[in-house]
């Protein structure tokens, strides 16, 4: 029992240091230039953005604009969506847009107390919120690269460890409005969970405060959730979308609801 657990041990230690040299010789630059990104300038001033901005407060952020309550309230609404297998077998989760991994973390933990085995992976365009991560966790693995192109980012990140093709359960929480085709998300959104698997999102409602594009770098001001639906029946079969009610941000007295869309292939 000892010799295989130091055996565990020494795997995740392994790991953990492939990820770390993995993330600090990241070049951002060279992976968008690989996936043919057309507006390479664009996504790069958007990961400097974050990088200088909100990477090492960006859990802090969170908690300002949604306060604790709220924070457990999307994270409990996300874990509602997502089907547990009823053994202890393998699952694949990735969440895309992950951050600094705040609502990831907590996803986590509550998901390892019922399938110790599953396998949990964050996705983000910036490395350094990935080495926030990181810093905070060995049980997530970070993967640099971007939500229109899932499937390609992940293979790039192959050459360094070994990833899944496609996953269980993708979540996506307050991603969506930072990205400039929503479309394309969709669609790469579809091509790499399995099957069986499901989508997750969430993110803000349709909402008036321009100044969000400055302050948090938002790309869109919220979705109307009747017309985010119109885009998502183009790539899932199934769509449930639901206002989470009592759930907005608040910071500064400025209130924007949530919704949550399960997309299922």
């Amino acid at each position: 029992m000892l010799e295989e657990s130091f055996k565990e041990y020494m795997q995740l230690f392994g790991m953990y240091s492939c990820v770390q040299s993995y993330l600090e010789s990241f070049n951002l630059k060279d992976l968008l230039t690989e996936l043919r990104i057309n507006n390479l300038e664009g996504y790069l001033d958007q990961a400097r953005h974050f990088s200088l901005k909100e990477a090492k407060k960006r859990d802090e952020i969170l908690f300002r604009y949604f306060g604790p309550e709220g924070i457990e309230r999307i994270v409990n609404s996300v874990l509602e969506s997502i089907i547990l297998p009823s053994d202890t077998g393998l699952l694949d989760i990735l969440d895309v847009g992950a951050g600094t991994g705040l609502l990831t973390s907590k996803i986590v933990d509550r998901i390892k107390s019922h399938l110790p085995n599953a396998s949990f992976f964050a996705m983000d365009l910036t490395p350094e919120m990935l080495k926030v991560l990181a810093s905070k966790r060995r049980d997530i693995v970070p993967i640099v690269g971007i939500i229109e192109k899932i499937r390609e980012s992940v293979l790039y990140s192959s050459r360094f460890f070994a990833l899944p093709d496609k996953f269980d359960v993708i979540i996506s929480i307050l991603t969506l409005h930072h990205v400039t085709d929503v479309e394309k998300a969709l669609s790469s959104l579809r091509e790499s969970v399995k099957p069986s698997g499901r989508v997750i999102v969430v993110d803000l409602c349709k909402h008036e405060f321009d100044e969000f594009r400055e302050e948090m770098g938002d790309i869109h001001l919220g979705f109307d959730p009747a017309e985010f639906q119109k885009l998502a029946v183009n790539y899932f079969s199934q769509i449930l979308i639901e206002k989470m009610q009592g759930i907005c941000c608040t910071s500064s007295g400025r209130s924007v609801e949530l919704f949550k869309a399960v997309l299922t292939p």
